[in-house]
């Protein structure tokens, strides 16, 4: 009779080239959202969406300092479980990836060094309902005798839930785009419960994002790119803000495109249209049928746009960041473009060497100091071509996939008590 833990696959532990013990590094429940590649169902259905954390898994894949494998559900029925792992299996097959073992029980799960997950979709959702079920998550994990890693992204959906999961879970460390726990003073008032230790692990550019185009043949304007959000419905998250858009520039550039014609291109979809077209009854089709009316763009429209060639087509571009302290990937794919970006001025973007009026153009947060800032330096084109080119750079070098993921996997070593060998 098979168990889950005859589906297992055996590992063990190897050197790496250089003679040193290979990091063994666990995803859990990598198939089950979007980040690294489409989940289940968008691949059987055939309806890709670009995945954030693409290179990182591909980074990892590629390095000979670890031994990467992929974890199932390990809390919920047995039921649950033997299902998530199938469909672990069918997503590894489907994508590809088949020299990466899996592990469907605990136990097989604690032959790795570290084990790393992500907040949204594990300890916390987008809905308090959804949320809840992940109370079953942090008692399955928390007893693994291995190191924890959780990225906070959308940390900020269903806040205090995810919170007291994540406290529940005991992590060893947290990572975010943004050192959340140095500068977000929403993150501080709600995880003060949670002692681990905060690292940055910035976006990277994946490989196609190139600059192609030089500047004097690109539209002198600015693009704004990105998705306008599903409104937020934690009571925290409204009340700390006094707001329900979680990106709430990109909302407002969106409704005053029309104003600013001769400033920006907003190519910014919303994520609220989409999902009105989704509905099957009446009302979410009249819904739809009134935004199309009124030109809101969906987001299936928006992922089939060639994002390489918009960055490649304008001088500037912006991608507004999330209001709770984050910024978007657009940011360091734009400038791997050869555009220069236009967002605001603070830690998020200094602690990884960015400054103000060098490598990105920095304004106030309001539409007015936005366009007068466009206005500026549609003015004056060398010194805009200055800042693209020093934030092309700087994308390409520091922000670079070797310099952010070699790093980080130098701190996942240290962080399992072995030696860094990098040279």
């Amino acid at each position: 009779m098979q168990t889950l833990a005859s589906w297992s696959e055996p590992a063990s532990a190897s050197l790496n080239r250089d003679g040193a013990l290979r990091l063994r590094l666990a995803l859990y429940r990598p198939h089950a959202n979007i980040w690294y590649r489409n989940n289940l169902g968008r691949l059987l259905r055939r309806d890709p969406l670009p995945n954030k954390y693409a290179p990182l898994l591909d980074y990892l894949l590629a390095s000979p300092e670890l031994e990467l494998s992929f974890v199932s559900r390990l809390d919920g029925s047995l039921w649950a479980r033997l299902t998530d792992a199938l469909q672990l299996w069918v997503w590894r097959r489907l994508t590809g990836l088949h020299g990466v073992s899996l592990a469907f029980t605990a136990a097989r799960t604690q032959h790795s060094d570290v084990l790393f997950l992500m907040h949204y979709g594990n300890l916390t959702n987008e809905t308090e309902s959804l949320a809840s079920v992940c109370a079953a998550v942090a008692p399955a994990l928390a007893p693994l005798g291995i190191r924890k890693v959780v990225h906070m992204t959308h940390y900020a959906y269903c806040v205090d839930t995810g919170a007291a999961n994540l406290a529940a879970l005991g992590p060893d460390l947290l990572v975010a785009e943004s050192n959340l726990a140095a500068h977000s003073a929403f993150f501080r008032a709600h995880f003060a419960g949670v002692k681990a230790p905060f690292a940055c692990l910035p976006y990277t550019a994946a490989a196609r994002f190139q600059s192609m185009r030089p500047l004097a043949q690109r539209s002198n304007k600015l693009v704004v790119t990105g998705s306008i959000t599903y409104k937020m419905q934690d009571p925290a998250f409204c009340s700390f803000f006094g707001t329900q858009e979680l990106q709430p520039m990109r909302r407002d550039l969106f409704e005053a495109a029309d104003r600013y014609t001769s400033e920006m291109d907003c190519l910014v979809s919303d994520l609220n249209a989409t999902r009105a077209v989704a509905r099957p009854h009446k009302l979410g089709q009249l819904v739809a049928a009134l935004r199309k009316m009124a030109g809101v763009r969906t987001q299936a429209g928006y992922y089939k746009r060639d994002i390489v060639d918009t960055y490649n087509s304008y001088t500037m571009f912006a991608v507004p960041e999330e209001v709770c302290g984050l910024p978007a990937i657009g940011f360091v794919e734009g400038m791997a473009c050869g555009s220069a970006y236009v967002g605001v001025d603070g830690p998020m973007y200094r602690d990884l060497g960015m400054l103000p009026g060098v490598h990105f153009i920095a304004y106030d947060g309001t539409v007015d100091d936005l366009m007068a800032q466009v206005r500026h330096h549609q003015q004056h084109p060398a010194r805009t071509a200055a800042i693209a080119a020093a934030g092309c750079a700087l994308a390409q070098g520091v922000l670079g996939q070797q310099a952010v993921y070699g790093a980080f996997i130098g701190t996942l070593r240290q962080l399992a008590g072995m030696s860094d060998t990098r040279t």
